[in-house]
């Protein structure tokens, strides 16, 4: 066959299969263009999924009778001229979108421009576009839309199940909605009663709109962001990292208010909670990102699913910023509420067989030896010869807390609290609500402490906060390259298979970094000199082999990028401090127990461990005494 010039019917159609998907994909292009013509209220009519009737209508500003044909042709339109291709600052440009549903389906385009009294329509099918004809119409326009891709029988046999492409349709009007937190969407599928979002008009209106979108429950555990960097902006809502999904849903960016799908911004913001979460587990986020149009590309993909950047680099580090900021600057040690509820949901209420049961037991003797894993008062003596330490003050002293910290946190000398003297008589009293995390009460289980605050009641998870606090200080002494060493005086020799023993010594450079000094020891071991000061000996060979299994899953043989090096040295310093940390099953003393609560309270991010499960639940008084059924 000779070389041809397609038909402008068969262009229309090839375009249509790029910019027009399925059904969702009109009403984003149809509701992009209304957006871009100043409206305050869209409203959305699907019947069939689409295949019968997709309606749009506006009240925007409308398009004039002499244009009314002209939008129907391919590559008309009014948002872009030849001096701006890389500076786009609308939605829609391309032209294409309305030639290309003309090419597939039956459509009727109205509209009355704000300077007409009256409205004017036109009709089109299969490229063919009637002439103007008078209409009844309010300012705005309407595109009407039916028979889709009746011309394209294949097409329409591609169409997935009347749910699968209604749940398309929600979600993007969805996504369009939260962008445009001041304009009313409704949309309504078949006679189904309407989906409304409504504007609040208000400096709440996108809190408002994610509440309607998302959960009310997401904007109690989320962290807003709003953070300046050069001429760029980021703002919006981040999930706590407590509070996650097991899959990645309700997971929104917007550049220039462009809803995108990008794997620069997702990694962004998976950088963002970098050793926040638990490897399984998703963020919940809506974020916004604005900068000049003339940085960034968004002519790069049909459907404007995806961007380019300028200068990606400088994109992914705002976001990782601003996330890391937004986490530091919230509200002082949260996490998320549904903890405690899922803890108070737990509990049940005695039914009155069990009454019975418990009742007809005989009474348990009141010996403290009877009551497993409870630690004595005799354990909180200091607190009680000079203060209730159930009452209503605790005694705290900032230096012997941190003499008593080092010892908790100094495994290697393991050093002795019961030497430490009671704080002076002269010692400041303090309340519980002078700390954000109160004041340390018991440890049961030997492992989770209780502490307790006015208005609730705190349980920690002693090793989980104590391998936190000393992740971030091992963090922060690499960055500084000042982590503290000390050299074995009985090197530690480690048997690996090769091939692990091999992995391992292609990251000698970044586990000296580490404060890890290994060197190879024949084929199939190698020899420990040196190690964190915090580190405690006789663990040397479980480090060595959970860092071996760390740098298998960061694959991190030939690094590309500094991310992946950074995710190598994370995993290493994550190791290093789980087996540094207190353990479960340590027994400690009240004043232990508070010098923890106070560095849990210094330091970012202790509100999860480093695999990301939670170092504490927050148990609210009123709660607890409505489970009581107190009033």
């Amino acid at each position: 066959m000779s070389i041809q010039i397609l038909s402008d019917n068969i262009v229309n159609k090839i375009a249509a299969g790029e910019v027009i998907e399925r059904p969702a994909s009109i009403v984003k292009e149809l509701v992009e263009n209304a957006l871009d013509a100043g409206a305050t209220k869209i409203a959305i009519y699907v019947k069939d999924a689409g295949r019968s009737i997709l309606r749009v209508t506006d009240n925007g500003k409308g398009i004039s009778k002499d244009d009314l044909r002209l939008a129907l042709k391919r590559h008309a339109t009014s948002k872009l001229n030849e001096d701006n291709l890389f500076s786009i600052s609308t939605l829609g440009f391309r032209g294409e979108a309305l030639a290309s549903i003309v090419a597939v389906s039956r459509l009727r385009l109205s509209s009355k421009h704000h300077s007409s009294k009256t409205g004017w329509a036109v009709e089109a099918e299969l490229g063919k576009i009637s002439d103007v004809f008078p209409v009844s119409q309010n300012q705005g326009t309407q595109v009407e839309i039916s028979d889709l891709f009746f011309s394209t029988p294949v097409r329409l046999k591609f169409m997935k199940s009347d749910k699968s492409e209604h749940l398309a349709i929600t979600q993007t009007t969805i996504n369009l909605a939260i962008a445009n937190p001041n304009i009313d969407f409704t949309l309504q599928i078949n006679e189904a009663k309407p989906h409304n979002f409504l504007s609040t008009q208000d400096e709440q209106s996108l809190c408002n709109r994610l509440k309607q979108v998302i959960s009310k429950d997401f904007i109690d555990n989320a962290v807003p962001v709003d953070v300046r960097r050069d001429d760029m902006h980021m703002y919006g809502y981040v999930s706590l990292p407590s509070y996650h999904s097991a899959k990645p849903h309700h997971q929104y960016f917007y550049v220039n208010k462009r809803w995108v799908k990008d794997k620069l911004l997702i990694g962004g913001v998976k950088a963002g909670y970098s050793d926040l979460l638990p490897k399984s587990k998703h963020p919940i986020y809506t974020l916004f990102l604005d900068l000049p149009p003339d940085k960034v590309d968004v002519n790069v993909h049909p459907a404007k699913y995806e961007v380019r950047f300028r200068n990606p680099a400088a994109i992914r580090s705002c976001i990782v910023n601003a996330l890391q900021l937004s986490f530091h600057k919230s509200e002082a040690k949260r996490t998320s509420n549904h903890l405690s509820t899922n803890v108070i949901g737990s509990f049940q209420s005695p039914s009155e067989e069990n009454s019975t049961k418990i009742s007809s037991l005989p009474l348990v003797s009141k010996s403290k030896t009877n009551i497993p894993n409870y630690t004595p008062p005799s354990s909180i003596h200091k607190y009680s010869n000079k203060t209730q330490a159930f009452g209503h003050n605790c005694q705290y002293d900032a230096e012997v807390s941190k003499q008593i910290s080092y010892g908790v946190s100094n495994s290697l000398n393991d050093i002795a609290v019961e030497s430490l003297v009671t704080a002076p008589e002269n010692t400041q009293m303090v309340a519980w609500d002078d700390f954000p995390l109160g004041s340390a009460c018991a440890q049961i289980h030997d492992n989770y402490i209780i502490s307790q605050k006015s208005d609730c009641m705190i349980i920690i998870d002693q090793h989980a906060a104590h391998e936190r606090i000393l992740y971030e200080k091992l963090k922060q002494d690499y960055q500084k390259k000042a982590i503290k060493t000390q050299r074995l005086l009985v090197p530690e020799i480690v048997n690996l298979i090769e091939h692990d023993k091999d992995k391992l010594i292609e990251h000698t450079e970044i586990l000296f970094q580490c404060g890890i000094n290994i060197e190879t020891f024949g084929h199939d071991a190698i020899i420990v000199r040196e190690l964190p000061v915090l580190f405690p000996n006789k663990h040397i060979n479980i480090l060595i082999k959970d860092i071996v299994a760390e740098i298998h899953t960061s694959d991190g043989v030939v690094y590309d990028s500094l991310e992946e090096v950074n995710e190598t040295v994370q995993a290493i310093l994550s190791r290093i401090s789980c087996h540094g940390s207190v353990r479960s099953g340590r027994i400690l003393q009240v004043d232990e127990m508070n010098a923890l609560l106070r560095e849990m309270e210094a330091i970012d991010n202790t509100n999860a461990c480093n695999h990301g499960r939670p170092t504490f639940i927050k148990l609210s008084l009123k709660d607890i005494e409505k489970w009581f059924e107190r009033n």
